[in-house]
């Protein structure tokens, strides 16, 4: 469950093991977030990494792996097919960071996630705050080098770039330098507003305006019970299937579902 480059590698190396596989996708396409991880318009050489989910969805064609597209898997569609192996492959969630306010900027749109923004929404003209230095430093690069005024925010005492930067974070900071783009750290957000967020750091607070807020936290990882979704009925205290984890939905290697 999961279309994932995650899924889809989990998928081909079952289907490769001699196994009966159908790959269940809710949205439209498979790829999942490798589809759009690399939408940054100045940094060079991000059409790479469209070339994984690519390289996946090729792969899962010449095998014959079975798609189901468009398919919200729940728990009677998981007992209606009676497997053997139920795999949960559907990706980390954001670890959205606790602050007054910032549930209804994000249902007003003056908040957005990075996964919002590389999917195409659009941004205002106007200064922007960027929260999560780790995963947003690309993004926050990108803009900068657009000429874009970015304050980039981060609760952690250091940067830490996000691990699949990798390779990439000697360049993305000389580049961030270059900009003049440096990272806030030790900073609490403590208040989303229309226009403008507060952020407290060692006791004192400043208020900064922005035209947009964007999130980019780490991931939190699912576990098989914290996937509510794949909770099985109650009623079925014992139903013999094996679930197991993969890709960024990793939280637990292997549970009997009950």
């Amino acid at each position: 469950v999961g279309g994932g480059s995650g899924g889809m590698e989990y998928a081909l190396a079952a289907q490769a093991a001699g196994h009966d596989v159908t790959l269940y996708e809710q949205g439209r396409e498979l790829g999942g977030a490798m589809n759009w991880a690399g939408n940054y318009k100045s940094l060079p050489n991000m059409e790479q990494i469209a070339y994984q989910p690519q390289y996946h969805r090729r792969m899962i064609a010449k095998d014959g792996v079975a798609v189901r597209l468009g398919v919200e898997v729940t728990a009677e569609l998981v007992m209606a097919e009676k497997p053997d192996v139920l795999v949960i492959a559907t990706g980390a969630r954001p670890a959205l960071p606790e602050a007054e306010g910032l549930g209804a900027a994000l249902a007003s749109g003056f908040a957005l996630t990075i996964d919002d923004v590389l999917q195409g929404a659009a941004l205002p003209d106007g200064p922007l705050a960027l929260w999560g230095a780790g995963e947003g430093i690309e993004l926050a690069l990108d803009l900068a080098q657009q000429g874009r005024a970015v304050r980039l925010l981060d609760p952690l005492p250091q940067l830490m770039p996000a691990a699949y930067i990798g390779s990439r974070s000697g360049a993305v900071l000389r580049w961030s330098a270059k900009a003049g783009l440096a990272s806030e750290h030790g900073l609490e957000l403590v208040k989303v507003s229309q226009g403008a967020i507060a952020v407290r750091k060692d006791g004192a607070e400043e208020a900064i305006a922005c035209a947009a807020l964007v999130i980019a936290p780490f991931r939190i990882s699912l576990s098989i019970s914290a996937s509510g979704m794949f909770a099985l009925p109650s009623t079925v205290p014992d139903t013999g299937v094996l679930a197991a984890v993969a890709g960024g939905s990793v939280g637990a290697n292997a549970a009997s579902a009950t």
